[in-house]
């Protein structure tokens, strides 16, 4: 536990770093468009233009996971309702769980007259068998 401990804390040190070089960049970046546009139109402008430029960028950067997050619901319900016969498995495995756990002694005493009667019939778990291969 000690060990996971240190890279928890050695993880936590290093995206406050980077969190911080990331904040002095993004400052470098403002500065240095505002200075580029400062060129070409007044101060006041440029400072406007470099504000509306970083939002523009955060708005994008907000934008990212909402894309991927409709993109992979899409993908996830796409390949959902391309596996019908998945889904309705499930749905009647779930529906006789209920019922098996329900009547529990009477589905052990038809499970074993069901496992009796194919271990005692050759032609009956040779017709199981080759129903269950096709």
């Amino acid at each position: 536990m000690n060990g996971f401990r240190a890279k928890a804390v050695l993880l936590g040190v290093s995206l406050i770093v980077t969190a911080f070089a990331l904040t002095a960049a993004t400052g470098f970046v403002c500065v240095g468009l505002f200075l580029f546009i400062g060129e070409y139109v007044s101060p006041v402008a440029a400072a406007f233009l470099t504000a509306a430029s970083i939002l523009l960028f955060a708005f994008f950067l907000l934008l990212i996971p909402r894309l991927v997050s409709k993109m992979s619901s899409t993908r996830r319900r796409r390949e959902s309702e391309s596996r019908p016969a998945m889904n309705l498995g499930a749905l009647l495995g779930g529906e006789l769980l209920k019922l098996a756990e329900s009547k529990a002694p009477t589905v052990i005493a038809v499970s074993l007259v069901a496992g009796f009667a194919v271990g005692l019939s050759p032609r009956l778990r040779e017709f199981l068998f080759d129903l269950a291969r096709s």
